[in-house]
């Protein structure tokens, strides 16, 4: 899930993991049938593994701005805010990874720095390819640089 804010000096893209507040939300159910027969046994192995799922689950909002020619991405999560800034000039194109697992893929967009090091904008499964091919081409128009390329793993 994401949202997103444009002007013309500025793109704000937020990415929230539904499927970690999704993971709160089943514990919760858990603990109001807790009184029930059997539920314990249930409840507080997913409820670690549900905390565990929280606590490396952060929303992702990335501020691209023009008039200060940078990026800066802030992480917010239970272990606190992380920022990272990056200077737009050094984005030398806009990529999508396809990750395979189980039945199923991540995709991830990511950015090269100077042309070698890699940025990734996402580290979590935010939206199905559909919302990060959208996300991804914003930031190509918004950053006038040729489409997204996709890279498959």
């Amino acid at each position: 899930m994401k949202s997103v804010k444009q002007t013309e000096q500025q793109l704000i893209l937020t990415f929230l993991p539904i499927s970690a507040w999704l993971a709160c939300v089943t514990s919760l159910i858990g603990a109001i049938l807790l009184p029930l027969p059997g539920c314990l046994f249930w409840f507080i192995p997913s409820t670690i593994i549900n905390l565990i799922i929280l606590f490396f689950a952060d929303s992702v909002n990335c501020y691209f701005d023009k008039s200060k020619g940078q990026l800066i991405q802030q992480k917010i999560g239970l272990r606190g805010m992380r920022v990272k800034r990056l200077n737009l000039s050094e984005i030398s194109g806009v990529y999508i990874e396809k990750l395979p697992i189980k039945n199923d893929y991540i995709y991830l967009i990511y950015f090269y720095v100077n042309s070698r090091e890699k940025f990734y904008l996402t580290r979590w499964k935010y939206a199905n390819f559909i919302g990060i091919s959208h996300s991804a081409a914003l930031i190509c128009q918004f950053l006038e640089l040729p489409l997204y390329h996709l890279v498959e793993k």
